[in-house]
């Protein structure tokens, strides 16, 4: 797969308007990882 090759974005994962970031689908590991990285930086910005 080439790096820089335009990419096929499905049609739930297109943005809504041009120049808008996308919303690409991830797996639910990758999902529940993300929340945890969330909620220690939540809880540590609430500490200061």
């Amino acid at each position: 797969m080439n790096r820089y090759a335009a990419r096929e974005w499905l049609p739930d994962e297109r943005p809504t308007l041009p120049g808008s970031p996308s919303t690409p689908s991830h797996s639910t590991l990758l999902r529940f990882a993300y929340a945890m990285v969330e909620f220690i930086v939540a809880i540590t910005g609430g500490l200061g």
